[in-house]
């Protein structure tokens, strides 16, 4: 048991979502009694099976609410070694990359690549008068913790026409005002995906300009610096990381199929009730979102998976997911977002 749990540690699974799928191998429970065989509070064993719900390793027993099953390995731990796979490919080439531009940076003047800006005031003054230059595009990570939500930089370059795409980290939208946030920027002409975890706070301005965030500490405590960079070859190596991610990343479905599938996203409940379960929110905090019971709740799921012929949540997503794609496929080339 032990040396299966090491091998899961190694597809990036936590060791109590090891234990817990594990422990599904003896047949379908409850997360009461998952907490009793693994003899762990209520609270983790909770985070686990909403985590593995997510990655599609356990799936919610058909006629119950609260059993759980495992899902075979042979179906989910092969698309789990690709993924890591291929994220150990780009890291291999990001060591060449960043290599290259090491040296190159080496023997040229800082002053001409880089500009350091602290405190968090000139940071905000930095960011936006960027985005305001922007002509054709502006890609972000959104990361906790955020200072503000009025990007008026962002605001700007979208009234001009400037493509905007932006990585929102998942922990951001199980604020209280997240996912509203995330819809007023995706109404207002962002194009927005989902990730578990970003690595740093990054902006980056017609792939010309990248400024990152990061954190100094010193005696005096922590200070944000922010890094601002045109070096050719620092800027294009952060742009692939943007866009490694980006194609990584979850849409806000409900808001991606507005109008391609109006018999699954029939009103406003069943539209934030979509984003919720992508977003891999537990499900007592959707129930509070959306002001409703737990039992309501999975009458309401029940209901989702019914009208898309579907029996458990990941095949829902696989569902959702081929919906977008077809509504993407069906938009003109010249519409689609720049790469």
């Amino acid at each position: 048991m032990g040396q299966w749990v090491e091998w899961l540690a190694a597809l990036d699974l936590s060791e109590t979502e090891a234990n817990t799928y594990l422990s599904l191998f003896s047949g379908p429970k409850s997360k009461k009694e998952l907490s009793k065989d693994l003899g762990i509070p209520a609270s983790r064993t909770t985070k686990a099976v909403e985590s593995l719900l997510y990655k599609g390793m356990v799936h919610v027993v058909p006629g119950s609410s609260d059993r759980f099953s495992a899902s075979p390995p042979d179906w989910i731990l092969p698309r789990l070694i690709r993924h890591k796979e291929d994220g150990l490919a780009d890291v291999r080439r990001a060591v060449g990359e960043l290599t290259e531009v090491f040296r190159a940076a080496a023997s040229a003047p800082t002053e001409r690549y880089l500009e350091i800006v602290f405190g968090v005031e000139a940071a905000l003054a930095s960011l936006d008068r960027l985005e305001s230059s922007a002509t054709r595009e502006v890609l972000g990570f959104v990361k906790e913790p955020v200072i503000s939500m009025d990007n008026a930089g962002a605001k700007d370059a979208l009234r001009r026409n400037v493509t905007n795409r932006w990585i929102w980290e998942r922990r951001f939208l199980e604020r209280e005002d997240g996912l509203a946030a995330a819809h007023e920027w995706a109404e207002a002409g962002e194009e927005i995906r989902i990730v578990d975890q970003l690595p740093t706070k990054l902006f980056i301005i017609d792939r010309e300009v990248a400024m990152m965030r990061v954190t100094e500490r010193s005696e005096g405590g922590e200070q944000v610096v922010s890094l601002i960079t045109r070096h050719p070859e620092f800027v294009a190596t952060l742009a692939r990381l943007f866009d490694t991610l980006w194609d990584a990343g979850v849409s806000l479905l409900s808001a991606s199929l507005s109008g391609a599938d109006n018999d699954v996203a029939h009103d406003e409940e069943r539209s934030l009730l979509i984003d919720y379960l992508a977003a891999g929110l537990s499900d007592s905090s959707i129930a509070k979102r959306l002001n409703i019971s737990q039992r309501t709740l999975t009458r309401r799921v029940q209901e989702l998976l019914a009208d898309l012929d579907v029996e458990t949540r990941f095949q829902a997503g696989l569902k959702l997911g081929v919906a977008l794609r077809d509504v993407r496929a069906s938009t003109p080339l010249h519409a689609r977002e720049p790469r």
